[in-house]
């Protein structure tokens, strides 16, 4: 049987085959899993799925607002990773920095007066 005719049940057959890319996990799950670094937006889909004809062009005039806007809905929407043994990468060696650093930063709060205690 060709890969991308996949046996479905009854109630989700249909006469056309199933294509082989919606077998795949959603590109959220590689870029969950580290295996894809970017979420790639097509202003074409956009347009073609978008009930606000403006959409687009809004987009187009005011970018940077509108990539905020998607980054935060992606991250909102991502999953967990279904991996156990991800590669570590530079946010995550930031991460900890800064955790040590807020760590040794309470221990001397009220001995040192340089540090306070945030509000």
């Amino acid at each position: 049987m060709p890969p991308h005719l996949i046996p479905r049940p009854p109630s989700l057959a249909s006469s056309r085959p199933l294509p082989h890319h919606a077998l795949s996990p959603p590109p959220q799950q590689h870029i969950a899993n580290r295996r894809r670094t970017t979420l790639e937006v097509s202003l074409d889909d956009l347009e073609q799925y978008s009930k606000d004809p403006e959409l687009v062009t809004r987009l187009e005039r005011n970018t940077q607002q509108y990539l905020t806007l998607l980054a935060e809905a992606a991250d909102n929407r991502m999953p967990a990773p279904c991996e156990d043994d991800l590669p570590e990468d530079v946010f995550d060696v930031l991460l900890d920095q800064v955790g040590l650093r807020d760590m040794r930063a309470a221990r001397h709060v009220g001995r040192c007066p340089s540090v306070q205690r945030p509000m």
